[in-house]
């Protein structure tokens, strides 16, 4: 405890001298795990903010490439890649099957179907460590088959 003078200077009782010292550290302490707190959650918010960033990106890129099958892209079953800024896409187009059924076996002699054939078209994007962060499919008609 401090105690005052005549001359208005303040003194430390006996025994109460490293108080002040030791008082003064666990505050600073206080102090820098409130801030070390407030570091991490800012890091970590920095964090999921660049990943929705870039998945929104991949989901424009996935939308533009998925957009382009049938005027840029031929719609004939196989696989188209490519880049976009720091972004790998593909566009895989195969004939589409239902699940459990069989592909009907091509007969020798029959013309193929004048509509077309159902194929998947699958898009994905992928970062620089070919990590996939859009997917997109969907069916489309492809001429010819």
């Amino acid at each position: 405890m401090l105690a005052g003078d005549d001359k208005g200077i303040l003194r430390c009782k006996r025994g109460e001298s490293g108080s002040v010292l030791i008082e003064a550290m666990v505050g600073a302490a206080i102090i820098s795990m409130t801030l070390i707190g407030m570091y991490e959650s800012i890091v970590t918010s920095a964090s999921h903010n660049r990943m929705a960033e870039s998945r929104r990106t991949a989901m424009m890129i996935a939308q533009s490439e998925l957009a382009a099958v049938g005027p840029i892209i031929p719609t004939t079953p196989g696989t188209t890649e490519g880049t976009e800024g720091d972004f790998y896409w593909r566009v895989d187009i195969s004939p589409y099957q239902q699940q459990g059924t069989q592909p009907p076996a091509p007969v020798l002699g029959q013309a193929p179907n004048p509509v077309g054939t159902l194929c998947l078209v699958t898009v994905t994007v992928a970062d620089q460590r070919r990590a996939p962060l859009a997917v997109l499919s969907t069916l489309t008609l492809a001429r010819g088959i």
